[in-house]
């Protein structure tokens, strides 16, 4: 899994977003099977997180998203030099108030909208778990479309505005990649695969 997190301070009139990279993983699965006595690298699945997200404090004002775009890439190769393979792909974007401190708070995020590229209505699902699921499978070396385009937030309007002051907003994006087999895929999300290779979600998945 590969996760990275915008730090977003806020004032009651304005926030202040910084880049802050968070904790880097990643998982892959691999082909362990060979021919008799021959043996080979499994290929590996390996994900980039793209996003813009700013290396300087910027400015945001309230009701004015701020750009943010997110897409994935599936690399050509893994850290360890393994070719790469094709691979599905789930993206989650959690807003989260924390206190300055970073530990967190009880406070809703519904005042934060995440505002979608138009690709989204087109090569994203959204499940029922929460996650964003790219339907069609990511060659290696190849990148999805963009997920996320901005993201914005506004005052409530009501006592809870003077806790916000004091707080900072974690967008987290977490994304997850596994190999494009169909067993393995349906067997581990909730998601079905079509003949034509394409993902729609399972109707335990469906909102």
């Amino acid at each position: 899994m590969k996760h990275k997190k915008a730090i977003i301070i806020i004032s009651l009139f304005a926030i202040m977003l910084a880049s802050i990279a968070g904790q880097s993983t990643f998982a892959y699965l691999q082909d362990n099977s060979s021919v008799s006595s021959a043996s080979f690298a499994p290929a590996a699945v390996q994900i980039t997180i793209n996003d813009d997200f700013a290396n300087n404090t910027i400015t945001l004002a309230a009701n004015t998203p701020k750009s943010m775009p997110v897409s994935i890439t599936n690399e050509a190769t893994s850290a360890d030099g393994r070719s790469g393979t094709s691979a599905y792909i789930r993206v989650a974007i959690i807003p989260i108030w924390c206190h300055a401190d970073g530990s967190g708070t009880a406070l809703p995020s519904n005042n934060v909208t995440l505002i979608l590229a138009s690709s989204a209505a087109t090569d994203w699902l959204l499940g029922k778990d929460g996650y964003y699921y790219y339907k069609y499978p990511v060659a290696a070396g190849s990148d999805t479309t963009q997920l996320l385009s901005a993201v914005s937030w506004h005052l409530t309007n009501t006592s809870l505005d003077a806790e916000y002051q004091a707080c900072k907003l974690e967008v987290q994006v977490l994304a997850d990649a596994i190999q494009s087999t169909t067993n393995t895929v349906e067997n581990y999300w909730g998601v079905q695969v079509g003949s034509n290779g394409n993902l729609s979600l399972a109707s335990n998945n469906t909102p």
